[in-house]
């Protein structure tokens, strides 16, 4: 599973040794997709699981509100 950061160091040293702006610019465009895409499938499972997850909003809203703005929160509630 190491294959992709393998590529992309090894793009990195030739980025390193590359004769011009031109094809060191590319290498590290490859080295830094490279990195992306083995990140992205190293982390898929997890992203496909957070996505599938059922929120209740009511009870994310409850929780995040006082905490964002708990002065401005306490005062609406006791206003309603």
């Amino acid at each position: 599973g190491q294959r992709l950061l393998r590529d992309a160091f090894a793009a990195y040293g030739q980025a390193c040794r590359a004769p011009n702006a031109r094809d060191r610019a590319a290498l590290l465009f490859l080295a830094n997709l490279l990195i992306g895409l083995h990140e992205q499938t190293r982390l898929q499972p997890e992203i496909r699981a957070s996505l599938a997850a059922a929120i209740d909003a009511d009870a994310v809203r409850a929780e995040l509100l006082p905490r964002v703005l708990p002065g401005a929160w306490l005062r609406a509630r006791t206003q309603l």
